[in-house]
């Protein structure tokens, strides 16, 4: 990574400081593993803590690297975006870290000049050090975010240099935050389409779930619930209201259903089935439910009616099926259903005895000769006169 600051163009001014490489990483280097580990280091931790906590950039004490040469730390704090998603509140305690090679940043800054001899310390330990010795060494203060460093130049130095002091500290600073805004910006943008691909992941497989549920829950051939829907359906519905609060059970069968697949096949049977779903979900309220039960048997699910109330949608259903015949292609099938209808209320206050009243009811309306509604436990009541078919 690499970064270039443009200075004035005066003659008592050091030209263009060209910075090729502040930042130390070292993954091949295991002799740096150590120290490139700033999690684990505890001259690191105060700068970690200003810029997670705080969100200021900070500059760590010195720490020793392998070649000899003193580094710092310098921590920059990470801002949470609006579509970080789930983990932005942990990214908002977070920081990126760089480790500097002081040296080579201060040996780069005056690469290919003359200058004289210089020092750079933090309190006691130098952090770096160019050209010979300091015979009579001046110092200044520079504050660093978190720390106070010393510059010290020979005091038989020209005013030349002196007064090109500020604008050598200057470089190193524009330097120093220029390295670190490319490498921040690197992993802002590295992170940021990482969290929008997962986001995208995690829609398309929550889409996919749901398609899942529906799906197993949904009878492939006439597009209305299932077995196992209606089941788990009437189950809760009875736990959570008991067996009196009106909850009725409707059963219904194609009379002579298995004529029609002898006679038209099963293509025709099937479009039957499809058709005969459409004309019992029309007659039915929102709050109802119907499910295909197996073969050529319909489930319905009612609430808060009594029998009068369970009967007359039953009766609705049947009429809804015997009222025209269903066209296939060219064919014209009339066809007819027997009903059964038990309620919880009568005694029946779990899923299996409520479906086996149902049954039973159904049966007597088989026995009654089709096409008609029989409610267990009720006396029947006189049918309009309609055709049967075969059974």
């Amino acid at each position: 990574m690499g970064a270039q600051v443009s200075q004035r163009s005066a003659g008592d001014v050091p030209p263009a400081t060209q910075i090729k490489q502040p930042i130390l990483f070292s993954p091949a280097d295991s002799a740096n593993d150590a120290a490139a580990n700033a999690a684990r280091s505890t001259v690191a931790a105060p700068a970690l803590r200003r810029a997670s906590v705080h969100k200021q950039v900070a500059v760590s004490g010195p720490v020793r690297l392998a070649n000899g040469d003193a580094g710092v730390y310098i921590a920059v704090p990470v801002e949470a975006h609006r579509f970080s998603g789930d983990v932005s509140r942990l990214e908002s305690r977070s920081a990126i870290v760089g480790l500097i090679d002081a040296q080579t940043l201060v040996t780069q800054g005056f690469e290919g000049h003359s200058a004289l001899p210089l020092e750079l310390k933090d309190g006691a330990t130098l952090l770096a050090s160019f050209g010979g010795h300091l015979g009579d060494p001046v110092s200044t203060s520079v504050s660093v975010p978190g720390q106070r460093w010393m510059v010290a130049v020979d005091g038989g130095s020209t005013p030349a240099l002196e007064r090109a002091l500020p604008w050598l500290i200057l470089s190193m600073g524009l330097a120093l935050a220029f390295a670190v805004a490319r490498l921040l910006g690197n992993a802002t943008r590295r992170r940021d389409a990482a969290l929008r691909a997962e986001h995208e992941a995690r829609k398309d497989l929550e889409r996919a779930h749901a398609d899942a549920e529906r799906r197993s829950r949904e009878d492939s051939l006439t597009g209305i619930f299932n077995r196992r829907h209606f089941g788990d359906t009437l189950d809760a519905e009875l736990r959570g209201h008991g067996a009196k609060s009106g909850h009725a059970v409707i059963l219904l069968d194609l009379d002579g259903f298995k004529q029609v697949n002898d006679e038209h096949g099963h293509l025709a049977g099937d479009a039957v089935l499809r058709e005969v779903a459409e004309r019992i979900a029309s007659v039915l309220r929102e709050s109802d439910t119907l499910a295909r039960w197996g073969g050529e048997e319909f489930v319905i699910l009612t609430a808060g009616l009594d029998r009068d109330g369970a009967r007359a949608i039953a009766e609705r259903a049947r009429r809804a099926v015997a009222s025209r015949p269903i066209e296939v292609g060219d064919l014209e099938i009339s066809l007819t259903l027997s009903v059964g209808v038990a309620l919880s209320a009568d005694g029946h206050g779990t899923p299996d005895a409520l479906l086996d009243a149902a049954d039973v009811a159904l049966y007597a309306a088989k026995h009654a000769g089709r096409n008609c509604v029989r409610v267990l436990g009720a006396p029947p009541v006189p049918e309009p006169f309609e055709s049967s078919s075969p059974a």
